[in-house]
């Protein structure tokens, strides 16, 4: 990696995140942020200043916590998210939403200052800061649809699928799952370390994600609960909602905002299944042959072209540990949720920032949430031969 030029980048690209994070909740009245207590939400001022109180912590203040005060009071106390449970944040005394606007500007003017100063082993905290950004933001955006309110300016749906979906059959074999061991193109979560052999039996996946037109016959054939999102009206069938608006499901759209239970009663209806981690890897390896071991949406298929971007994607697999897992000095990250409850989900959404968005990028979930903008791909039940 040339680590001059990945200081310029890093300086646009911490901008660029925070630019998008202000503009999540931009629109949004001072009353219209009073968010009710939900397990899946956070008090948007909490979230906001927590994300400010992340880059501060890791980037100016670590390892010397002690002797660096934070620039705004009681930071520790009320924006560590380590030290305080989900529900004491709707208790807290909060600054006002320009507090909280100033703090992040503050931190940001303080990080992008020490980029081009400090020594190269250094950036990674600021890339930790950035990519924990980028998953605060996304979040923000789930907020906003799980609650009806309107989407952020830009913010698009899912892209409709042009092809109907085919299965693309894969002879299997032994690849490396995973990133490889002294990486050094880009930043690495724990979670993805190392790169290891595995062993992948013949299967067939489908090329394209299950889409609200393969769906609905689903919904209607077995009486199964619908959506969180979805709707049958009357003259129109079924209606899926966009944040705060409602309309007729687009067929050939991906099912979007499904859990892995239901996607899997949708598998178990359809005589499908879900890919596990492993197959959704190797397919994607393997159809992007060209491609180094890590890629991004620039490298992947046009026979996977949905693969980032668009959804993400619920695997069968649970959230567990490579071999010889050792937890960054971000130790909260992965290592929690290595609980045998927590289910993976690969590729991206929609409002995925593109520093999370390639092929050895690990999500993980509960698989009852619903809130995720994501959906799913099928394999077939039969093994190629």
């Amino acid at each position: 990696m040339d680590v001059e030029k990945r200081r310029i980048e890093l300086i646009k690209d911490l901008q660029a995140a925070r630019k998008f994070t202000r503009a999540a909740y931009a629109h949004l009245a001072d009353e219209a942020l009073a968010f009710p207590l939900r397990p899946e939400l956070n008090l948007p001022l909490w979230e906001l200043a927590h994300v400010a109180w992340f880059q501060e912590y890791w980037c100016v203040r670590f390892p010397r916590i002690a002797q660096t005060p934070s620039c705004i009071a009681n930071a520790d106390a009320r924006f560590d998210s380590r030290a305080i449970d989900h529900a004491a944040r709707w208790d807290l005394d909060y600054p006002q939403r320009t507090e909280v606007l100033k703090f992040m500007d503050d931190t940001l003017e303080m990080v992008i200052d020490r980029v081009p100063k400090i020594p190269a082993a250094r950036l990674y905290f600021y890339e930790l800061a950035l990519r924990h950004e980028a998953m605060h933001t996304e979040a923000f955006v789930m907020s906003l649809h799980t609650l009806g309110l309107p989407a952020p300016d830009g913010v698009r749906p899912p892209r409709a699928q042009a092809v109907v979906a085919q299965d693309i059959a894969f002879s299997g074999g032994t690849f490396t799952l995973g990133t490889p061991a002294g990486e050094n193109a880009r930043f690495v979560f724990d979670n993805e370390k190392w790169s290891h052999d595995s062993t992948v039996a013949p299967f067939a996946i489908a090329s394209a994600l299950t889409t609200c037109g393969e769906y609905a016959p689903y919904l209607d054939a077995t009486g199964a609960p619908a959506p969180r999102d979805w709707r049958k009206n009357a003259t129109h069938g079924w209606e899926s909602r966009w944040f705060d608006r409602w309309s007729p499901i687009a067929t050939n759209a991906p099912v979007s905002n499904v859990s892995q239970r239901e996607a899997l009663a949708y598998c178990a209806w359809a005589k499908r299944r879900l890919p596990t981690e492993m197959e959704w890897e190797f397919a994607m390896l393997e159809s992007a042959q060209s491609a180094p071991q890590v890629f991004t949406a620039e490298r992947a298929s046009d026979a996977f072209a949905d693969a980032f971007g668009n959804l993400w994607q619920w695997t069968a697999s649970d959230f567990a540990p490579y071999p010889g897992f050792a937890a960054d000095p971000y130790e909260e990250y992965s290592e929690p949720w290595f609980d045998g409850k927590h289910k993976s989900l690969r590729g991206s959404s929609f409002v995925t920032n593109p520093a999370l968005s390639h092929n050895k990028f690990r999500n993980f979930y509960l698989p009852q949430r619903q809130d995720v903008f994501a959906g799913f791909r099928t394999c077939a039940l039969e093994k190629i031969r």
